[in-house]
């Protein structure tokens, strides 16, 4: 199954004439034929891995690449109702920061990922045979959904 950060019920794809990706979001007219948007974190769980895939732009900006994880080693699993709070004081090393927009990042310690846009829950998750990384943390616009699917390859909470 496959998780974004995109609202429940918006529709996406590319307009090859301008070039982007784009957003239909639900209940909103847009006064143009799409909503541009130039981010989509997007985690996809099979039964075996959870990957999450970031834009290109993201990925070098960030200093991260994308995330390939067995679901064996996937630990406690939360959902953080106020990720970007959690964020504050955690000691980011550089990165992509747009503050109080979207995060990702790395600790400078390098073992906590941030991967969080405003306004949407985020799903967090230790990690297990993966060093430095210890612990992940990415919004998607289900995330209690994702920390259900996730909670049967490890120990769900929720905080």
């Amino acid at each position: 199954m496959v998780y974004d950060d995109l609202p429940r019920g918006a529709a996406s794809g590319t307009d090859r004439r301008a070039g982007c990706r784009f957003v239909l979001l639900p209940g909103i007219a847009p006064s143009l034929p799409f909503v541009a948007t130039l981010s989509r974190v997007r985690v996809n769980v099979t039964d075996a891995a959870i990957e999450v895939r970031l834009a290109a732009w993201e990925k070098a900006l960030g200093l991260m690449k994308d995330l390939h994880l067995p679901l064996a080693d996937i630990g406690e699993v939360r959902v953080v109702q106020e990720p970007m709070r959690e964020v504050i004081g955690t000691g980011l090393k550089a990165g992509l920061r747009l503050p109080g927009l979207r995060d990702v990042a790395r600790t400078i310690r390098l073992d906590r990922a941030f991967l969080l846009k405003r306004g949407q829950q985020a799903v967090s998750f230790t990690v297990r045979n993966h060093e430095p990384l210890h612990e992940v943390m990415v919004s998607v616009a289900d995330a209690p959904g994702l920390a259900r699917r996730l909670g049967g390859a490890g120990k769900l909470r929720s905080s």
